[in-house]
């Protein structure tokens, strides 16, 4: 419970994010920045990007890590 009482004492600075997951357990972490009034102070909603602007960004990612990863 040591985390619960991290993200407590931090209530409004922190973040909760999910790394892969199944549905029914990332719709708790919305809920939980909510309950720990993070929302619209660390945490901000938007549209997500357009699919075209998302793979643009995903092939420009994926240089930029295989340039790190070449000593670029």
């Amino acid at each position: 419970m040591a985390i619960a009482r991290d993200l407590e004492r931090h209530r409004g600075v922190s973040v909760v994010i999910a790394g892969e997951c199944n549905l029914p357990l990332c719709m708790r972490y919305p809920a939980m920045n909510a309950a720990l009034g993070n929302v619209g102070k660390t945490v901000y909603y938007t549209q997500p990007a357009p699919s075209r602007i998302r793979s643009i960004r995903s092939s420009r990612c994926a240089t930029l890590v295989n340039d790190l990863n070449g000593g670029k």
